[in-house]
């Protein structure tokens, strides 16, 4: 796995030793950030960070800072690795922790853009937590969402029940299918 583009592009990172997270793919990634455009300036929240390849890859882009919260300890060390290999950790804060109870704990905390990227379960992801993460998206901004495309019909019934955002166009690649909302007003803290 590397960084693709940026200050870090081509740079290799470490990945845990572990089966618990599935990295966003090299090509997803992409897709990510061609959607998201010129991130320069912008703060990032990552709320399931598993290697932390989406914030270190928006870090090379340009952005000013990104918060990542990851529960699994090797997952964890892994983004600290790979934050000091690039020289970043000065633009990072790192959580070790569940991001439900990160979220609770930091309901004002608000971002530009918010990529929620659970891990992919063998039956089911949480889909309901994971939006839930929209609450810290700055009225504007991106909250992203990154699921298997089995899963469009929980997205959708989900996406409903939060009318603070609106989806602004879905992607499918491969094992995985990237929804983005725009927040439209202050989120329901």
């Amino acid at each position: 796995m590397r960084i693709i583009a940026g200050a870090f592009g081509g740079r290799m990172l470490q990945s845990p030793h572990n089966n618990i997270t599935h990295p966003m793919s090299e090509k997803m990634r992409g897709a990510l950030f061609n959607a998201l455009g010129d991130v320069t300036g912008l703060s990032f929240f990552d709320p399931f960070a598993g290697t932390g390849a989406c914030s270190l890859e928006a870090i090379s882009r340009g952005a000013a800072h990104a918060t990542l919260v990851e529960a699994n300890t090797d997952s964890f060390k892994t983004i600290l690795v790979n934050a000091k290999d690039l020289g970043v950790l000065d633009k990072l804060t790192v959580k070790r922790g569940n991001c439900a109870g990160w979220s609770g704990n930091n309901k004002s905390v608000l971002f530009d853009i918010a990529i929620a990227d659970p891990p992919y379960k063998p039956k089911d992801i949480d889909i309901a937590l994971a939006f839930r993460m929209a609450r810290h998206v700055r009225q504007g901004g991106i909250f992203v969402l990154s699921a298997p495309p089995a899963q469009a019909e929980t997205v959708a019934l989900r996406a409903k029940q939060n009318p603070q955002i609106s989806l602004l166009s879905h992607k499918t690649h491969g094992d995985g299918s990237l929804y983005f909302y725009r927040q439209n007003r202050t989120a329901v803290l």
